[in-house]
């Protein structure tokens, strides 16, 4: 028995003079070596509901995600962190890099007939208050008339590549030729359906459409009518006949013919009755815009793939390339609301939200706005430009008459939902 008890006695004072040594080692640690934890302020401080770990640098993360839960903020929302952990709503941009953007209201007058001025450095338009037509700086602070003459309520404008002529139109479908450098003015036939400029502003192509469907016909004259020349007969086929001149003028029109329920045949009707290649597309309602070079086009088309929503597409358009490197640029948009900054490259509002049906009735509205693309047509790739906003907050753009200053710092459009003109910087 005494045995047991000593030896006992014995662990029980290695145990304790174990214990003593462990209390003095963490006692050691803790006010020598111990780190504080970082406070509020301090470099890798986390506010309170904060937990998990940070991603590495380069992984992705946005710091925006402090406080959401995880959940990427909403495009044209996003959020940064400032010096205490809080989350606060980024600015948009000055300048169009892929985010929300400020756009600048050029004028606060209602206006039609949006185009680029003569010295490609702001736009020209008709004025819907004062029935005139003015000049306006890339800025908007200057404002120039451009005729004394007033011209009462017009509704389309068609311009010259220069500026300097239009074709105006009248709700009782009276067009009237207008050179505001010589101030000559010319009443046009009222069966004058589209006409387009060529690039010199020498002549305009046209359709030709009266109550006699044996007499229609597609045609090019001098602008104010003069010197007639017929090219093509018309018949009851005028709305699938798009009148456009390319850039060297041997084409003056396209004619879409449906081949089947969801395709079509293009023909290119040129000046000399030449025999062009035609081109094939899955889809109808075609209508096309040329590239400067005049080797390519871009065209919209609907078909049952798109839910009936115009689609664009890009193909070779010259001679025997026809047809050629035929591509889906995958932007659900119309060509009217896209503008060529070179051969390579376009710029397209494209909207937020396209009811199905759509690309049959052009007509129906749509909630949400456009967003502005740019498109590299020489690799396919297509990104996103900007997201238009006010400084009011609007931010409900529907969007056309996009134009490229000369410089290429700005891109000018029409607001159709309050027919105002706009500017956005792109450097």
């Amino acid at each position: 028995m005494y045995l047991e008890k000593f030896n006992y006695k014995k662990i029980f004072l290695v145990m304790g003079f174990v214990v003593v040594c462990l209390a003095l080692l963490f006692l050691i640690y803790w006010m020598f070596f111990r780190t504080a934890a970082p406070q509020p302020g301090e470099p890798g401080y986390l506010p309170p509901g904060i937990t998990g770990q940070l991603p590495e640098a380069g992984s992705g993360f946005n710091a925006g995600q402090l406080g959401t839960g995880g959940q990427l903020p909403q495009t044209g929302n996003l959020p940064a962190t400032n010096t205490g952990g809080q989350a606060v709503a980024q600015q948009p941009d000055s300048f169009a890099r892929g985010n929300t953007t400020y756009v600048l209201p050029l004028s606060a007058d209602k206006t039609v007939g949006v185009a680029l001025s003569p010295n490609k450095q702001g736009v020209v338009y008709y004025d819907k208050n004062s029935s005139q037509f003015y000049r306006l700086s890339a800025d908007g602070k200057e404002k120039l008339l451009l005729s004394d003459e007033k011209f009462f309520a017009v509704e389309n404008v068609v311009w010259s590549a220069d500026s300097t002529q239009a074709i105006m139109t009248f709700p009782d479908g009276i067009k009237v030729y207008y050179n505001f450098a010589t101030k000559k003015k010319t009443t046009l036939p009222k069966e004058v359906k589209e006409p387009v400029f060529n690039l010199s502003g020498s002549e305009i192509a046209f359709k030709y459409e009266g109550a006699n469907a044996e007499n229609n016909f597609v045609a090019i004259a001098n602008p104010d009518g003069n010197k007639v020349k017929y090219i093509e007969d018309l018949g009851e086929e005028g709305n699938k006949v798009q009148t456009v001149f390319s850039p060297k003028e041997e084409v003056v029109a396209f004619y879409a013919k449906p081949s089947g329920l969801n395709s079509s045949e293009v023909f290119f009707i040129g000046q000399e009755s030449e025999n062009y290649k035609s081109l094939k597309i899955q889809g109808t309602r075609f209508k096309a815009l040329w590239a400067p070079s005049g080797e390519k086009i871009i065209y919209q088309i609907v078909s049952q793939d798109t839910n009936y929503n115009p689609a664009l597409w890009l193909t070779d358009a010259r001679g025997d390339n026809i047809g050629n490197n035929n591509i889906a640029l995958k932007l659900n948009t119309w060509v009217d609301k896209c503008v060529f900054a070179s051969t390579n490259e376009i710029y397209c509002a494209v909207p937020k939200n396209l009811p199905q049906g759509s690309g049959l009735y052009p007509e129906l509205s749509y909630e949400g706005g456009d967003d502005i693309y740019r498109v590299d047509l020489g690799t396919g790739q297509t990104r996103l430009l900007a997201l238009p906003v006010e400084q009011n907050g609007n931010d409900n753009f529907k969007i056309s008459h996009l134009s490229l200053a000369g410089d290429g710092r700005s891109l000018f459009f029409w607001n159709e939902n309050n027919e105002q003109i706009y500017s956005l910087k792109l450097k």
